[in-house]
Formats: C-alpha cells, sequence, structure tokens
C-alpha cells in the first residue's frame, strides 16, 4: 500500500507591525525589509496614525521587488486623526492574528533573517515569552555600515529596570502575552515601549539572542539616541510611576539598594565639594602668588638692565682711562711696570669677558626663574581646573540628577504600594538569649506529648520522654555556651538583631551603628571574603576588617571564618564557613569538627559536604546552613589586551595528577602556572591567559566553584573537568567548557577549539547567579542576626515558571528528607525553605515568601508539596485531575478556594459544605484547611499567607496551617486521600518521626468520610463533567 505524503506543517504565523505618520519614503523601506524576510509566512499590519493616506496598492507594488503579491498578507490601517504612538500600537495588537508579534517602525529596519532566528529560539525555548537580538545605532540609512552602537546587554530583571536595552523591532514576543493584558500606556509620552517590556516581563524570561539584525538611524530616532542632553525627569518619575504595579521585588529591592547607595555618594560628593572649595581658595592664594611673582620678575627684570648699564659704563671708562682702572681697582704702579705685558687691550678683553659672563648668568637666572615659575604656576592651575571639571561634571551634575531621579522614585515607592517594609534599619537587641530559647523547647515539647496524650498514643510518649529528657541537661549547657558571648556582645551594643523601618531618616548616627560582623580568611579564599561583604552590606551589617587566618587579636564582635581549620587561633563568637572537600578525609578530624560544633553556625558551600558531616559527627543539621559560592559582577575585569599565553592554571601544581595535566597541555600551547599568589597580583597574571583550566587535586572531587567563580567573575574563558557533583551545578557548567574526568585529551581538544574560535570578549554573567544574597540572608534570619522582615527583600531563587508549574518545600540542610523529594519529583523545584530560631516560624515564613512571589508574579494559583509528600503514579494522575475539577470550579457556584491531598488532622467543628461525583469518585468540599503537605491554593489563601504576621508568637494558633484553619474557605478534598506521607522521616519542626501522624490522619479520613455521609442523608450530591 502507497501511504499519502505527510503534509508539511505550517511555520507559525509571525505579525509585523508599523506604526506610520506621513512618512512615505521610510515606511516603503521598512516593508521592503518585511518583504526580504527568509521566513514566509509573516503578515504586515500598518497603522497609519492620522496621515496622509497610505496606499495599500502602491506598498505592494513597491515590495513585489522580493515577494510575489499573492504571498503578502497585508493590511493597512488609515485612521481619521492623530491618536498618538501607543494608541497606534494597540490598534496594531488589535489587528494582529500571528501566534508571534514584532513592531518594525517606518524609521527601521531588519535583516533578512531577523524574524526567522528569533522564531527558531522560541520555537526550541518554550519557557520563554520573548527573544530579541542585537541592534546596531547607525547616523542613516546611507551610512549604515558606519556603527555608532551597539545594543547586546544580556538580559536580566534588574538590567532592564535600569534601561531600555531592546529597541523595540529587536523583540519577538508571543501572542499570550497580549491575551494576558499586555497594553502600551497612552498616557506615557516616552519610554511606553519600555513600559510595554516590564509588563510582559512579569509573565515570562526574555532570551537573547546574540548578533545584530536590527538598525536603527539616529537621524530619525528619540530620546536614546547619541547625546541627547534634554532632561527627562519628570518623564522618567512618570514611567517609574506607571511601572510599579509590574516591577518583581527583586527590582523593587535593586531601587532600594541603589537609593542607599546614592546616600553613601552624596556624601562623597559633599566631601568633594568640601575639597572643591579648598582647591578654590588655594586658587586665589596662588594667584595672589603668581602676581607677586610677576611684581618680583620685572624688579629683577629692572635691576638686571641697572646691573648691565653700571658695566657697560665701566667698560667704556676702562677704554678711554686705564690708569683710572688700574687705580679703581687697587693695582699700583709698580705692579704695572712690572707687568708691562699686561696692556690695556688685555685689560679691556678680561672686563668684557666677566660683563658677559654676567650678562649671561643674569639672563639664565631671569629665564630659570620665570619658566619655573610659569610652570609651576600652569600645573597648578591645570590641576585644579582638571580637579574641578572633573568634580563638578562627572559627579556633581550626575549626582544631583540621579538625587532628583530617586527622590521621586523613593516617594512613589513608599506612597503607592506597600509591598516594602522599608528602606532603612533601625537596631534592637537579638531576642532570643539562651533561657528564653531552652523554655520555649521545653513548652513545645510538652505540648506535643499533650497531643500525642489527646490522642492516646502512650508508646510514643514513652519513647520520646526517655529520649528527649536526659538530653536537657546537654541542651542548656550548649545554648548556654553559644549564647555566652552573644548576650556579652548585646550588652555591649555590639551585636544587634536588625529589622527594616518604614522610612529613611538620614541619620549618621544610625550609619555607625550598623552593627558590626568582621571576615578572618587564609589569603586563597579573599574572593569569598570579599562576595560576604557586599552581601552583609545589603544587608545592613559593617565589616570593618578582613583579617588574615594568621591573626590572633581579635574584639568581641562577630566574626564569619572562611575555612576555620587554617586558624591559629578562633575569635570568642564565630560564624564558620567550612569549604574542604569531604571526597578527602585527611580534615575532619574530632579537632575539626569540634571547631564546627562550638561555631555560632556553620556555613558550606556543598550539599554533599552537609550530607557527610552530619552522617560522621554529632552536629545537627539545625546548626548547617547551606550557602553556595556564586558569581560577583562587581568584580575586577581584567585586560582584554592580547594574551601572552594560551592558557593559564592557578592552584597547587605539586600533585601527580595535575602534573601530568598540565605538561601534556605545556607541551602544545604558551601555559603560565600561578602558585601562592592572591588578589590583585592574581588577576593582573590571570589576564595574560586566554584560557583558564580547572584540573582537580583529587580523581573523584567535587567541583571547585569558588575558583570558578572567581574566574567567571573576571570574565575569563574555562575549561574544566568534570566532577563527582557536576549534577548540582547546571548554572557553572552552562557557562564553561566541561570534559570528562581525568580525560587528557579531551581537554586538549577542548582547549584547541576554544583557541581556534578565541575573541577577546569577556564572558559576561548576571550577576548572582547562585543565589548567594538569598542563602546569606536566610541564614541571616535563622540565626535571629536579622529580623525576619528582611524575608521578603531576598531575591527568590525560583523562576516565575518554577513557581507557576508548583514546588516542593524543603530544607536544604536536612539531606535526606530533601533528596528523597528531589528523587521523586524530579520535575519539580525544591523551594530551599527559610529558617528561624523558631521552627514553625521558618516553616511559615516560607509559605509566606511563597505566597508573596506568587502575587508579585500575578500568579492565581500556587502548588505547594511539603517535602514529605507521597504520591504514587496512580495517585498523580488523580492528583491533575482534581486540579483539573478544582478549575472547572472556579467560576461557578460550587468554587474553592483551596484543594488538598490529604488531611492530618480533621476538628469536630469541620464541616461539609458540599459533596461531589465526578467520574464515581467523591469529593467533599469543607470549611477549612487543616494540612499542608500536598495542596494547590488559590487567590484568597494566596493572599492570606502573604500576609502571615511573624511578630504573633502564639504557636497554637499561629502555625500557618492553624493560622489559615481559624480562615473561612471552601476547601475541595478527594476522597479517599489522594496523597499520602512518608512515615519514615523525621519531622523538621517536632522532632518525632512521621508515623506519629499515621492512625491520626486514619482517623481523620475515618470522620471525614462519616460526615460526608452524615451530610448525603440530608443532600444530595452534585455531578460534575469534565
Amino acid at each position: 500500500m502507497i501511504s499519502e505524503p505527510k503534509k508539511a506543517i505550517k511555520a507559525p504565523l509571525v505579525s509585523v507591525l508599523t506604526r506610520t505618520k506621513d512618512r512615505t519614503s521610510l515606511l516603503k523601506r521598512a516593508a521592503l525589509s518585511v518583504a526580504e524576510q527568509t521566513y514566509e509566512n509573516i503578515e504586515l499590519v500598518i497603522v497609519n496614525d492620522g496621515g496622509v493616506n497610505v496606499s495599500e496598492k502602491e506598498i505592494i507594488t513597491h515590495i513585489t521587488k522580493h515577494k510575489r503579491a499573492e504571498d503578502i498578507k497585508l493590511t493597512v490601517i488609515n485612521l481619521s486623526e492623530n491618536i498618538g504612538r501607543s494608541a497606534a500600537a494597540n490598534k496594531a495588537l488589535d489587528l494582529a492574528k500571528g501566534q508571534y508579534l514584532i513592531f518594525l517602525d517606518d524609521d527601521d529596519w531588519i535583516n533578512p533573517d531577523h524574524i526567522s532566528k528569533l522564531v527558531n529560539k522560541l520555537e526550541s525555548n518554550k519557557s520563554y515569552i520573548a527573544a530579541y537580538s542585537d541592534t546596531a545605532c547607525v547616523p542613516s540609512y546611507q551610512e549604515k555600515d558606519n556603527i555608532i552602537r551597539i545594543y547586546s546587554t544580556p538580559y536580566s530583571e534588574n538590567a532592564l529596570l535600569a534601561s531600555n536595552f531592546m529597541p523595540i523591532h529587536s523583540v519577538l514576543f508571543r501572542s499570550e502575552a497580549i491575551k494576558l493584558g499586555c497594553q502600551f500606556d497612552s498616557e506615557l509620552p516616552t519610554y511606553e515601549d519600555w513600559h510595554f517590556w516590564l509588563q510582559i516581563a512579569n509573565h515570562g524570561l526574555f532570551l537573547h539572542v546574540p548578533g545584530v539584525s536590527a538598525f536603527y538611524s539616529g537621524e530619525h530616532s528619540g530620546i536614546g539616541f547619541l547625546d541627547n542632553k534634554k532632561d527627562y525627569f519628570l518623564e522618567n518619575a512618570l514611567f517609574f510611576k506607571k511601572s510599579i504595579p509590574f516591577l518583581s521585588p527583586q527590582q523593587i529591592a535593586s531601587l532600594q539598594y541603589s537609593y542607599r547607595e546614592f546616600n553613601k555618594l552624596s556624601t562623597y560628593n559633599n566631601k568633594l565639594e568640601a575639597e572643591i572649595d579648598q582647591y578654590k581658595s588655594m586658587k586665589d592664594i596662588i594667584a595672589q602668588k603668581h602676581a607677586e611673582l610677576i611684581e618680583l620678575n620685572n624688579t629683577l627684570k629692572k635691576e638686571h638692565n641697572r646691573i648691565i648699564s653700571i658695566i657697560e659704563r665701566i667698560e667704556l671708562s676702562a677704554i678711554n682711562n686705564t690708569d683710572s682702572i688700574n687705580k679703581a681697582i687697587g693695582i699700583n704702579s709698580d705692579i704695572v711696570n712690572r707687568n708691562s705685558s699686561i696692556n690695556t687691550e688685555s685689560i679691556h678683553k678680561i672686563i668684557h669677558n666677566q660683563s658677559t659672563d654676567i650678562k649671561k648668568s643674569l639672563l639664565s637666572l631671569e629665564n630659570s626663574n620665570t619658566e619655573k615659575t610659569n610652570a609651576t604656576i600652569s600645573k597648578i592651575e591645570s590641576l585644579i581646573l582638571e580637579q574641578a571639571e572633573l568634580s563638578h561634571k562627572n559627579t556633581t551634575e550626575r549626582l544631583e540628577s540621579q538625587k532628583a531621579l530617586l527622590d521621586s522614585l523613593f516617594h512613589i515607592l513608599r506612597t503607592t504600594n506597600q509591598r516594602i517594609e522599608g528602606i532603612d534599619y533601625k537596631i534592637s537587641a537579638l531576642e532570643k538569649k539562651g533561657l528564653i530559647q531552652i523554655t520555649k523547647r521545653l513548652i513545645s515539647k510538652t505540648k506535643t506529648l499533650i497531643k500525642l496524650a489527646i490522642n492516646g498514643d502512650l508508646k510514643s510518649i514513652k519513647e520520646r520522654t526517655a529520649r528527649n529528657f536526659p538530653k536537657f541537661s546537654g541542651l542548656i549547657r550548649k545554648i548556654k555556651n553559644r549564647n555566652k558571648s552573644i548576650l556579652k556582645s548585646t550588652e555591649n551594643n555590639i551585636v544587634k538583631t536588625f529589622e527594616p523601618v518604614q522610612e529613611a531618616t538620614g541619620n549618621t548616627e544610625i550609619e555607625q551603628k550598623r552593627p558590626c560582623i568582621n571576615i578572618v580568611t587564609p589569603r586563597h579564599t579573599l574572593y569569598i571574603a570579599n562576595l560576604l561583604k557586599k552581601h552583609l552590606d545589603f544587608f545592613g551589617f559593617n565589616v570593618e576588617h578582613i583579617v588574615d587566618s594568621s591573626e590572633t587579636n581579635f574584639t568581641d564582635d562577630l566574626y564569619i571564618v572562611i575555612a576555620p581549620q587554617i586558624c591559629e587561633k578562633l575569635p570568642g563568637t564565630y560564624i564558620a564557613y567550612q569549604l574542604e572537600q569531604t571526597v578527602s578525609t585527611r580534615w575532619f578530624t574530632e579537632k575539626y569538627y569540634n571547631i564546627l560544633e562550638h561555631s555560632f553556625a556553620i556555613l558550606d558551600y556543598s550539599k554533599d559536604n552537609i550530607k557527610y558531616i552530619q552522617e560522621n559527627s554529632n552536629i545537627h543539621y539545625k546548626q548547617m546552613y547551606y550557602v553556595p559560592i556564586s558569581n560577583n559582577s562587581d568584580q575586577y575585569l581584567y585586560s582584554t589586551e592580547e594574551k601572552e599565553y594560551d592558557v593559564v592554571f592557578y592552584g597547587d601544581p605539586n600533585n601527580e595528577r595535575r602534573r601530568q595535566f598540565l605538561d601534556a597541555i605545556s607541551g602544545k600551547y604558551r601555559t603560565l602556572i600561578i602558585s601562592e599568589v592572591f588578589g590583585e597580583e592574581l588577576y593582573d597574571k590571570l589576564s595574560k591567559g586566554k584560557i583558564l583550566v580547572n584540573i582537580h587535586y583529587y580523581e573523584n572531587a567535587l567541583l571547585e566553584t569558588t575558583r570558578l567563580y572567581e574566574a567567571l567573575s573576571l570574565g575569563m574563558t574555562i575549561v574544566s573537568e568534570s566532577s563527582s557533583d557536576i549534577g548540582r551545578h547546571q548554572n557553572i557548567a552552562n557557562n564553561i567548557t566541561i570534559t570528562p574526568i581525568g580525560d587528557i585529551d579531551s581537554m586538549i581538544d577542548a582547549i584547541q577549539g576554544l583557541l581556534e574560535n578565541y575573541n577577546k570578549k569577556t564572558v559576561c554573567l548576571p550577576d548572582d547567579i547562585e543565589n548567594f544574597r538569598f542563602y546569606l540572608g536566610r541564614m541571616l534570619i535563622g540565626t535571629g542576626l536579622i529580623d525576619s522582615s528582611f524575608s521578603p527583600l531576598l531575591p527568590s531563587p525560583v523562576s516565575k515558571q518554577d513557581l507557576a508549574s508548583g514546588v516542593g518545600l524543603s530544607l536544604p540542610e536536612s539531606w535526606e528528607r530533601n533528596e528523597s523529594f528531589c528523587v521523586d519529583f524530579p520535575e519539580k523545584v525544591a523551594f530551599p525553605g527559610l529558617r528561624h530560631l523558631d521552627g514553625w516560624k521558618g516553616c511559615a515564613l516560607s509559605y509566606k515568601y511563597l505566597a508573596q512571589q506568587a502575587i508579585s508574579h500575578q500568579l492565581q494559583h500556587i502548588e505547594i508539596f511539603e517535602d514529605d509528600v507521597s504520591l504514587t503514579q496512580e495517585n498523580r494522575t488523580s492528583w491533575e485531575k482534581a486540579k483539573l475539577i478544582f478549575h472547572k470550579l472556579e467560576f461557578t457556584e460550587q468554587h474553592c478556594d483551596l484543594l488538598s491531598g490529604i488531611l492530618a488532622d480533621v476538628s469536630d467543628n469541620t464541616k461539609v459544605i458540599a459533596v461531589l461525583s465526578v467520574d464515581n469518585k467523591e469529593y467533599a468540599v469543607i470549611d477549612r484547611m487543616i494540612s499542608a503537605v500536598c495542596n494547590y491554593y488559590g487567590e484568597h489563601p494566596i493572599k492570606l499567607m502573604s500576609n502571615w504576621d511573624d511578630k504573633n508568637d502564639n504557636i497554637n494558633t499561629n502555625t500557618m496551617d492553624r493560622y489559615l484553619e481559624s480562615s473561612q474557605f471552601r476547601v475541595l478534598v478527594p476522597l479517599p486521600f489522594i496523597a499520602g506521607h512518608k512515615p519514615e522521616k523525621s519531622s523538621t519542626l517536632w522532632n518525632f518521626k512521621n508515623n506519629t501522624y499515621d492512625e491520626m490522619i486514619a482517623k481523620s479520613e475515618k470522620k471525614l468520610l462519616n460526615k460526608v455521609k452524615i451530610y448525603k442523608e440530608s443532600n444530595s450530591v452534585k455531578e460534575i463533567k469534565l
């Protein structure tokens, strides 16, 4: 049998939208660049904004040079009156029929491959909502090869907040953006396209496609071109006022950070102004001295002329009367007679020579003094003028402009939204002291025992009593030691809890009271010390000193000690930043574990290390914090000048496996090996090489993230061996070249390929791609060093797309539960739950943070699984079906606020509101939320969670599930329960095994089924069809 050929899949339609008004020749050029596109399925929509009518026939005639008339989908709308650029753009959006849309104004043009390359990228990257190319700015179409500027900024939220680096015709976006309500704002006279991009960015990411394929000319362009010096302050203020609702928390936090940095710059500017005033005073003094020197110079000239006159008279006298000269110089006649050979001519010659010498000396002296004086004065004047010009031009005017804009932004932030609680700080003492902490732990455990007693679980009561009470003496001693120095520091006003306040006061005393954290580091981890300093400053800490690990004199301040095992002596109170790889046990001695155990907290960059340390010591996960190393965009960027070396390596080369690699590489390429060099000197040497190679010290090593992120921050091209934990480091892997472990030939092949395609452009990454600031802030909140009110300012480690797809809630430090969830749900991101001295508060803060993120991204639903949830494959299908039912009910009288897969503790007061039947499976609708293990939240509970009060310490009513339970909800519950929980896992909040819940959950399900039965006796079951 002969099968019919398959029909070709038609490419998606692309709508090209063009606004024009009385620029026919430009319009024809833009239309021609559309006709020249290699992409076939295009419609061109032209909106003539009240200008002379545009002839559709004339446009078609013009572009048929490149396309057949029947291949041209052209729509021309001639508006009777001018409605403005934004309204005209919206009109074009209404007319567009394409799956993809792109604007092309009449004064712009695009390369033939522009649309095809952007469509291809979006078709293969479905998670992105838009893609954009690089754009070249040229003087005019006739001078299109004379490129003045190229827009090629990689995409990030903060970059888009700082400026509009995407000219309107560089961006291809999905039509879904319009369905989601994105429109041009007609009230904006300028920046309307920038505002439009911010709206779209609220719904997805922009994909940067390198390479220039769009052009615009300065001949017809607006505010962004060249040296336009018009003051756009009012336009800026209006733009930001309109844009506030579309900004993410990260963008708003960046605005606040910019404002704080501006205050610092203002202080520095005031200092410069004072110095300029001093220079002006100096200039006046120098001008006065200059005048005095000129006057002195004139006096010297007069004296010089007088001396010359005397000499000339002496010469004349000598010629006319030798005897008189002899008498004048005291030579007696006897000597004259004895020396008759000295005649009149000789005396004249001697005197003439002497007078000439005197003249030369005086002239030289005059010239020298004059030249030196003038040179000195000119140099001083030049320096003064240069300093004044630089200070005023590059500092004063720029800062005044920024201040006016930022003042406006700050006012808008304070008065038009309540999403951020404040931008400055006040100080209060640490809330959690040793005795209070112990008391709360005792209360918590007692309440747990009471709960078990109510449920009749005598076995668990006995087990927990025997297990926990002997530990309290050790707990008291440990907490006492842990808090001893903190309490002392608190009394001395050294270590403080930091809280945001509503308004910046501008009070320098507050700045001086910033709590201090110092850093101890060996030289080879200076990069981490500087990374810590940068982000601690964001959270309001003053890092006064970064000291070497050989330091032995410490203050009573809190210290972060990097690689503490190297230190000769440790401070009294310290946070340990553990950096050793657990693939080697040489550092992990009893002494080192003792150092870690006695620290205030332990930071570790590796989840593998966290697992190993917990398995091989008595250190509890609650003392540990996962803080991965990240890149630092503030880092010194290395020189792009011609390189002396092909390859550079830094680290310890005295290792057999490294030596084998380096010998092979050195045999083929100019190779620089750097060892025992740090800081600026290291960066200077690294800048001499084209490619950095990373070679492991150990065969099965973890990835050296510190070295790699330091080099990436410098902009280096990197080739690295793979590692045993490479699966955890996709952000690095995406930005460097990875070769197999131990494969020298593969590394040489990779080097060769990179050298053949080498260019001087440095690698440029978005700032902090490993979310160092989030994890550091999470630790500061978890240890009580900053107030939990800071949590909304933490930049989210979860993207909008991942949040919309549903997340797990898990602590990376509780490695067993975390790993189990990641294995069971590889499609979901495990959000690293926030921490707090009270574990239940940390859990509630996590839900609050996720809810705030959902609101900021305008998500109406959010799915959250706790990491001990259990869903079989069959139940996962049932869960997805339950979500479909939930959505189907949303716009009916049976709408629900929340879908819950399991209920742990159904109370007697719980009411059944309705019973639904779908495909012979029943669903109960109840009046309250009870458990949070497996839930799908709607808008109402999301809003409530975002407003949870972290200042309420009532554990009976303010845990997140009890807080939500107190509100009236319509909760959809499948029967029997779809989800389960893993009984073998331990609770991270209540310190007991989950099997304690087993009987409680079974009783809850039985109780709810009984309530449903009673409801059905007097109420009908509603049939729902999908």
